[in-house]
């Protein structure tokens, strides 16, 4: 049994904290802007490239082929030769994976040993993001790549 009041058991006091000196709240536009920075449109593209390859380390077919179609080309005005053939090289993994998928169903393309994956199963939330199916199809895609 939990240790929470019941309803109309009493006000249970809370602590006042204060807030912090730093938040956003307590600073005028200008003191927020001189602190806080806006990223740059380059900077912004920089990190979306960046994470095409964290896509591809953890093998997340689904996030990889949302984030080319729809995130991206929000910024497409500002790549550059080396984002292009950044995104040239991950619309290439997409498609391979794409077959593999094909052959061994959803999810298959999964690194089941990327740090993304153990902190999931360690906390018991593998199959919060990824269905039980996936894990399994990606399970038998490693095991017949292991054999072949």
């Amino acid at each position: 049994m939990d240790n929470l009041p019941s309803i109309g058991a009493g006000h249970i006091p809370r602590k006042q904290t204060p807030l912090s000196r730093v938040s956003p709240l307590h600073l005028d536009r200008e003191e927020f802007v001189r602190r806080y920075p806006p990223l740059s449109a380059d900077a912004i593209v920089d990190a979306g490239v960046r994470v095409l390859d964290y896509a591809r380390d953890v093998g997340d077919l689904r996030f990889l082929d949302k984030w080319l179609r729809t995130e991206l080309p929000k910024h497409s005005r500002f790549f550059t030769d080396e984002h292009r053939a950044a995104i040239t090289r991950a619309e290439k993994v997409l498609e391979e994976w794409q077959k593999i998928e094909l052959e061994f169903g959803p999810g298959a393309t999964l690194n089941l040993d990327h740090s993304h994956f153990r902190c999931l199963f360690a906390q018991g939330a593998g199959g919060v993001q990824y269905t039980d199916q996936e894990i399994e199809n990606a399970r038998r895609f490693r095991s017949a790549k292991l054999t072949s």
